[in-house]
């Protein structure tokens, strides 16, 4: 059975709009609209061209899908006749609609990756249909057993938003801005009367908060979700857009830590509750790796997430939903097109770029790197989530005098305070760093580095002595005893989208201060 999963909507709440094809027990293709329109998060929209995508890189048609599976099963029968008009109008035709919850969705695309036949598993977000956070018990048997629903406003999502939004940054898209500013503050107030964790409850204070009843739609970005009586409480003023004082990096260090706290007492009751001793974890929530660091230590290594848990991953969900797997699915992020030499060449060819054949990628760039050369690294088919996983990089020596300024000011044109996460090989994460997690291949953990090598990684650690990792296989033709982890941060310039044809790579690359740029088998080197 062929399955579309997409994500997306009418209305401008609906973000990180993604398609996806699954077949049986294999995703064929994934790729998030953005990709393509070159339109962040492309809110509000149905995945036209994202569909056309994976049709095309599966080379199936359109009406070889048996099922369209959606989230939205709590908006009533509209969404199905607009739904139905959509596809007829854009496609000639409209499958079977199946609909599914926002949070079921979330829950299967991170359980159906799993390694677990058994497992807790827990979605947490700002909110979708109504919902803020759901407890299942999953089995690969029997499905999902629902165990508790949380309703917005009783929400992590709006907790972390609304200190996100105090900081002088925007709701829905600025959130990790306000984990890597916690990294640089001390976590000295108290926010336990804002957010708290009682007998099996999340409390969050309505109290110090615009009304934000379950059933209606999600404040818009511009809408700041806190009211007077927090500021009041608080007893220091908001912080001009991008413009945060010290005070605001405290802020931020108190909100990550009680967010870390409440939620380690959330999963520890229901571990407990269950006797249940694996996690999965999905959602806008999940992708907050401070904090995924810490769940991985509480489950002594038995966590997981996947490399979609915002909304793109809600397609991915849905699809599984309308056709179970019967086996686990290989958790494999790269879905999107590879791109041919020959179509390379030819985009090369038509801007009147110069260029030079190379043999073996790997090498090519780990000699750049090791001669402390900033990189634009393109190969292989593109990654499906928010993450860039070497295959749409920069990539930087971490031993560069002043990287992150570098990297930050010249090349991604964004704020100083922000880090950059590592690539390193699975056989040294435990060595490296203080965690009893096995793997950390989506780059979705932070992790503390161990005492004796805070040197080594000088240029990356955050001011909480803790490094954001990506772990890659031992045998990564990347990296050497010589080169045994290089920074990466996705292709891309602030606040656009992550490059996906070798158009959008050429493009960055000359703007920006890259030296060199590897498009498969070709080198670009910027002109002096």
């Amino acid at each position: 059975m062929l399955v579309l999963g997409i994500n997306g909507g009418f209305g401008g709440g609906y973000q990180d709009v993604a398609a996806v094809l699954v077949e049986n027990n294999t995703v064929l293709a994934a790729v998030e609209e953005e990709r393509l329109n070159r339109i962040k998060h492309s809110k509000g929209q149905i995945p036209y061209l994202a569909i056309r995508e994976v049709l095309d890189i599966a080379d199936k048609n359109f009406s070889d899908v048996d099922k369209v599976a959606f989230h939205g099963a709590t908006w009533g029968n509209q969404i199905v006749e607009d739904l139905q008009n959509y596809f007829q109008a854009h496609f000639g035709s409209c499958p079977k609609l199946e609909l599914h919850h926002h949070h079921k969705c979330h829950a299967a695309s991170v359980f159906y990756l799993s390694p677990f036949k058994n497992s807790l598993v827990i979605t947490a977000d700002n909110s979708g249909d109504g919902d803020s956070i759901h407890i299942y018990k999953a089995s690969k048997g029997s499905g999902f057993q629902l165990l508790e629903t949380y309703k917005r406003p009783q929400s992590f999502g709006v907790f972390y938003s609304l200190i996100t939004q105090y900081c002088g940054f925007q709701k829905d898209r600025d959130e990790f801005k306000l984990m890597a500013l916690a990294a640089m503050g001390k976590p000295n107030l108290d926010l336990s009367f804002l957010m708290k964790f009682e007998n099996g409850k999340l409390h969050l204070n309505e109290a110090y908060l615009i009304s934000i009843p379950p059933k209606t739609p999600s404040p818009t970005e511009q809408k700041m979700l806190f009211n007077e009586k927090f500021e009041q409480k608080i007893g220091f003023a908001k912080a001009l857009p991008g413009n945060p004082s010290k005070f605001h990096f405290d802020l931020a260090a108190s909100a990550q830590n009680q967010l870390e706290v409440v939620m380690t007492q959330l999963v520890s009751f229901w571990l407990k509750k269950t006797g249940e001793k694996n996690l999965c974890f999905a959602g806008g929530v999940a992708l907050n790796g401070k904090l995924n660091g810490k769940l991985a230590d509480l489950t002594n290594g038995k966590l997981y997430t996947n490399c979609c848990s915002n909304d793109s991953g809600i397609s991915l969900g849905a699809a599984f939903l309308s056709n179970t797997p019967t086996r686990r699915v290989q958790d494999n992020p790269f879905l999107g097109r590879a791109f041919k030499n020959d179509e390379i060449e030819n985009s090369l060819k038509e801007v009147g770029i110069k260029y030079q054949n190379i043999d073996d990628s790997y090498k090519t760039a780990q000699k750049l790197i090791l001669d402390k050369k900033f990189i634009g690294f393109y190969k292989g088919k593109s990654e499906f989530g928010p993450r860039a996983l070497v295959n749409r990089s920069i990539l930087a020596n971490p031993h560069i005098e002043e990287v992150k300024q570098k990297l930050n000011k010249r090349i991604k044109f964004r704020e100083g305070f922000r880090p950059f996460g590592i690539v390193i090989r699975e056989q040294d994460l435990q060595k490296y760093f203080e965690t009893n997690q096995p793997a950390s291949p989506f780059m979705n953990m932070v992790f503390k580095v161990t005492e004796g090598y805070k040197d080594l990684f000088k240029e990356v650690i955050h001011f909480d002595g803790t490094v954001r990792v990506q772990t890659v296989s031992n045998k990564f033709p990347l990296l050497s005893d010589d080169l045994p982890f290089v920074i990466n941060t996705s292709f891309n310039h602030n606040k656009e989208p992550m490059v996906y044809a070798p158009i959008d790579a050429i493009r960055t690359f000359f703007g920006s201060g890259l030296d060199y740029l590897i498009l498969e088998n070709f080198l670009i080197e910027k002109p002096k």
